[in-house]
């Protein structure tokens, strides 16, 4: 139960920044090359923690660490740029004004495009750690 709650205030809270941060606003632009900015920065800086918590000695495993780190720094802000594509998609419907809707459908959608990214993140992952050798 605890965990249904952190995951729809998680979806919430990420509603509800997009709606106030880009949702028919000007200067969207600026505000999302400095969210990316702040995502970008804080993938590199979760990179660095897991090469300094997990050195690796051997060649294979540092090869399959440098690709995972890889994938962290590429599918965090992809799915952050997915959900500004799910807002721009929202801002061309003209019966969506106001809050309740637009909070409502982008939940609803997050949580259906969350799905499908992760089934296309954990195929990416899966063929890049088979073992060729």
């Amino acid at each position: 139960m605890l965990e249904f709650l952190i995951i729809t205030a998680i979806v919430f809270v990420i509603s509800n920044l997009y709606f106030f941060l880009f949702f028919r606003k000007k200067n969207k632009n600026r505000k999302s090359k400095l969210l990316f900015a702040v995502i970008l920065s804080i993938t590199i800086l979760l990179s660095i923690f897991l090469i300094a918590k997990t050195p690796t000695a051997l060649v294979y495993d540092t090869l399959k660490s440098f690709l995972f780190i890889l994938l962290i720094n590429i599918l965090i802000p992809g799915y952050f740029l997915m959900l500004l594509v799910i807002n721009s998609l929202l801002e061309d419907i003209p019966i969506i004004r106001g809050y309740f809707s637009y909070n409502t459908i982008f939940s609803v959608l997050i949580i259906f495009f969350t799905i499908i990214y992760y089934f296309i993140s954990m195929f990416f992952m899966m063929t890049l750690s088979l073992d060729y050798f």
